[in-house]
């Protein structure tokens, strides 16, 4: 009976670490919870082995956390600070790499401010229908556009965050060109 238990444990060793390596993020803690529970009931070795291959798991967290630091962003308008909260995509995570940035926004239309920059970005436009006063958004691949007011809209944009408090953003930024600073915090 014992000899049909160790070529088992084994199998379950070996296929516990090679889907160990192929997942990532929260699955493999949840695999490897499940694959322990159930290799305690076969060998006490297999509960080593998989104890030994939890710390390695720990450190996608650690990952996860780093992008959570560049989810705000300071938009300094003309000496006036704003707290951009960035959305969870690719065109923010690339703004977010290319700060700090500092420019001159121009104006448009009396209800945006544009800034183009000189590498393109990730872009999945749609078109929201409505923009709002404090949308921070992308326009085609280049030009970084923060809203003032709240209007109507037929273009498309690439969301990339909004500004968590519009109350005096649209006499921050007046009716010319702003001097503006983008900051991680």
């Amino acid at each position: 009976m014992r000899l049909k238990t160790a070529p088992a444990a084994l199998a379950i060793c070996a296929l516990l670490a090679l889907s160990g390596c192929s997942q990532q993020g929260g699955e493999t803690v949840a695999s490897n919870e499940s694959s322990s529970s159930s290799a305690a009931s076969t060998s006490a070795s297999t509960d080593d082995n998989a104890a030994a291959r939890q710390p390695e798991t720990e450190t996608v967290p650690a990952e996860t956390q780093k992008e959570e630091v560049t989810r705000n962003v300071t938009a300094t308008l003309n000496g006036h600070d704003f707290e951009i909260e960035l959305v969870d995509n690719g065109t923010a995570r690339a703004f977010a790499e290319m700060l700090p940035l500092s420019g001159t926004l121009s104006e448009l239309n009396g209800n945006e401010k544009y800034l183009m920059v000189s590498d393109s970005l990730p872009s999945n436009p749609s078109n929201p229908g409505t923009i709002e006063a404090g949308d921070v958004m992308l326009y085609q691949d280049d030009y970084i556009v923060v809203f003032y007011e709240t209007h109507p809209s037929s273009y498309a944009y690439t969301r990339i965050g909004k500004i968590a408090d519009v109350s005096g953003l649209s006499s921050a930024v007046g009716s010319g060109s702003v001097v503006a600073t983008f900051t991680a915090r």
